[in-house]
């Protein structure tokens, strides 16, 4: 995939347009934003709110909230009454009946 956006500079008193160009595409050198893996350690410090998560990992609370909710749709945390968990049945291999 490539995007390119159109910015601009200032130098001095003169603004000079920039294009940025990106390429992202397989066997290239990436990047991975998505804060999921980064919140399953988090809380292996025990549970935490979503604004905790977000400060031990470094990533906005929104970003944080989208993670935690595709957790908790892999069964991999579990979110009540504004705390974040891991589902530690699921991490040990047992499956609620």
């Amino acid at each position: 995939m490539i995007a390119n956006i159109a910015s601009a500079t200032v130098r001095g008193a003169h603004g000079h347009p920039v294009t940025v160009e990106v390429h992202v595409g397989a066997g290239l050198p990436g990047s991975d934003a998505s804060p999921h893996g980064d919140v399953v350690a988090a809380l292996a410090d025990g549970p935490a709110t979503l604004d905790t998560l977000a400060a031990r990992t470094m990533h906005s609370v929104a970003d944080v909230a989208c993670a935690v909710s595709d957790l908790v749709g892999a069964g991999l945390v579990v979110a009540e009454g504004g705390w974040v968990e891991l589902a530690m049945s699921r991490l040990s291999g047992q499956h609620p009946s």
